[in-house]
């Protein structure tokens, strides 16, 4: 398995194809993604043992939780951001016309200190 580091932990794709990829990550606590939308494919994650923490500033429910053992469906045109909360892995699917020219970041990846209150990320 070849993995790639991200400055939110690692990522390894386990299968790519025209219209469908399965991507195993490992995330690390304090990480986060960069806010961006997909714009023609559908984003599931799914987190086995990490905690996320789901930012979609345009959507009415604005943020989500997802524990380990659930998952969420992101549908493509949605800006979305995650946090790691709890260090763990995940599995990240996507489904629809998956060129790598799809993505549309707003900023970029990274990872900060932890707020030793909440646990959540101070970004």
């Amino acid at each position: 398995m070849n993995w790639i580091q991200k400055p939110w932990g690692y990522t390894a794709c386990q299968f790519e194809g025209e219209h469908f990829e399965f991507w195993q990550c490992y995330l690390l606590q304090g990480g986060y993604s960069s806010l961006h939308r997909h714009a023609n494919k559908h984003n599931r994650i799914y987190c086995r043992t990490a905690t996320l923490q789901i930012d979609l500033p345009d959507m009415p429910q604005r943020m989500v939780i997802v524990h380990p053992g659930k998952l969420i469906d992101i549908e493509p045109g949605i800006r979305h951001r995650f946090r790691v909360i709890k260090s763990g892995s995940a599995w990240e699917s996507y489904w629809g016309d998956c060129h790598p020219s799809d993505i549309i970041r707003n900023d970029q990846n990274g990872w900060s200190p932890i707020h030793s209150e909440t646990g959540y990320s101070k970004v």
